[in-house]
Formats: C-alpha cells, sequence, structure tokens
C-alpha cells in the first residue's frame, strides 16, 4: 500500500463475504492515517455489517461514507449475519462454513444427510431473520418516536438482546432484471436488508429458496456480480420521502423506474 501511494495510484480495498469487514477495516486504517494525497475507496460483496451506531456516527462525521460502497444480493443472508448472538448459531454456522470449503479441505466433525443439513441451514435462516427482525423493529420504532412500542421494546429488551451492529455508507442491492438500487440512507438500509429477505412469498419451495440464500449465492457471486456490472441499470433512491405509501399515490418524482426497482425488491 505505501508503495502504491508513492507512486499516486489509487487505492481500492474489495472482499467478497469476510474479505469485505477485512477491506473496511483496511480502508478505516487508511482513512485514520489522513493522507491528503490518497484518497481510498472500499467495495464490498455481500460483507456482514462491521461496526455498531456509534462506529457509523464516526464514520459519517469524518466525512468518509462516500468511500464505502456495499454490493448485496437481496435474499443474501450474510449482511444479517451479525445481527444474531454467536452462541445462538455457532454449531449451525460452523457446519455451513465447512460446507463453503473445497472439498479437500473440508473436515467438519459434524455428520448431516441432506435433509439433515437443510434443516440445520433453515433453523440458521430463522434465528439470523427473527433476529434482523428485532434489530429493524427496534430502530423503527426510535425513528417514529413511538412512546408505547420504545416502552414495550425496552421490556423486551430485557429478555431478548438487540444486535448492536448497523450498516453505513452506501448501500447497492442487486434485485432482479439486472437492476441495481442504491441507497445512502444507513436506517432505511437496515430495513431493506430485513425486508429482502422475506421469501417465502416469492418461492414455492421455502427450503430451496433457504438454500440458495445461505449457500449457494455464495458460490454465484462472482458470475452474477459480472452479469450486473455489464448492465449497469441503476436506480437511485435518494429522496425516500417522496416514495408513495401505496401504489394509488401519486407524488412528484415517481418514475417507473423506480417502481419497477421496489417490486423487483419485493416491496
Amino acid at each position: 500500500v505505501t508503495k502504491a501511494i508513492k507512486k499516486k495510484r489509487k487505492i481500492v480495498f474489495t472482499g467478497h463475504s469476510s474479505g469485505g469487514a477485512l477491506a473496511i477495516l483496511a480502508t478505516i486504517w487508511l482513512l485514520e492515517r489522513r493522507l491528503d494525497s490518497c484518497t481510498p475507496l472500499c467495495v464490498t460483496f455481500g460483507s456482514p455489517l462491521v461496526g455498531d451506531k456509534t462506529f457509523g456516527h464516526a464514520i459519517r462525521r469524518e466525512g468518509w461514507s462516500s468511500y464505502f460502497q456495499h454490493i448485496v444480493f437481496t435474499r443474501d443472508i450474510t449482511p444479517c449475519i451479525a445481527l444474531a448472538p454467536l452462541e445462538d448459531i455457532e454449531t449451525e454456522f460452523q457446519a455451513i462454513l465447512q460446507q463453503w470449503k473445497p472439498k479437500k479441505q473440508a473436515q467438519s466433525s459434524i455428520s448431516l444427510s441432506s435433509a439433515g443439513f437443510d434443516q440445520l441451514i433453515i433453523d440458521f435462516f430463522t434465528t439470523v431473520i427473527n433476529n434482523a427482525f428485532s434489530a429493524a423493529s427496534h430502530d423503527s420504532c426510535v425513528l417514529r418516536c413511538c412512546s408505547s412500542g420504545i416502552a414495550l421494546l425496552g421490556a423486551v429488551g430485557r429478555t431478548v438482546k438487540v444486535s448492536p451492529y448497523r450498516p453505513f455508507g452506501s448501500f447497492v442491492f442487486c434485485c432482479g432484471g439486472g437492476r441495481m438500487v442504491w441507497v445512502d440512507n444507513h436506517d432505511a438500509v437496515l430495513q431493506l436488508l430485513f425486508y429482502t429477505l422475506q421469501l417465502e412469498d416469492i418461492y414455492g419451495n421455502i427450503t430451496a429458496a433457504v438454500r440458495y440464500s445461505v449457500m449457494d449465492q455464495q458460490k454465484n457471486y462472482k458470475t452474477e456480480v459480472k452479469e450486473y456490472l455489464k448492465k449497469m441499470n441503476i436506480v437511485v433512491l435518494n429522496r425516500l420521502e417522496e416514495i408513495p405509501l401505496s401504489p394509488l399515490d401519486v407524488c412528484a418524482g415517481w418514475t417507473s423506474n423506480i417502481d419497477s426497482a421496489l417490486r423487483e425488491m419485493g416491496l
């Protein structure tokens, strides 16, 4: 990195899945050096969330948000995994990680039939999405200043721990039809990460849908991202207050592109 900076090259940190988390930390390391001659860029693909609200606030306060671009697929569970406590998913997660490894490297102590593994990933998915629901509901209630809801969440919070992890930077959601939806509102991103994981209404076979979300999509990321980048069909959602609450509402700035994008995201 130091050699590249001296040669005045553009520095881009990138990574897929857990590699995305490392890319984020490497980018922050370089930004903290405050080199006038170097403005790094971080591009992640299906990265888990890194950092809490304070972390994200610090990034925005420093004016660094625009340096982080996170590309995710709708119905990809990886960004939401950090929303579940490790102790609740550890056994399932270890088995899944073993399946992600090449066969020669996999040395899993867990032996499961195909049906047993399907049930394991369904349990894993259910735990993650339930915790994502808790985080999304908590933040939604706080944003709406719902006093009764906050009181209820406070009572629930004594028994259910809400994950501190939260998104920051800009997110690009790859949805159906080769369309990419760009969102830089971190509060909206958390809601989108949860709602785009609603699989049962989209697929007839929930087991196949969960297997794709947890397993198959990770293997196809590179190929699918290339196809999306070739088309560069991007819809920018940066005026969220203008989005109608129902298809019957009409508002300024509403376009068929936005309407199609929201439909393709399952919203």
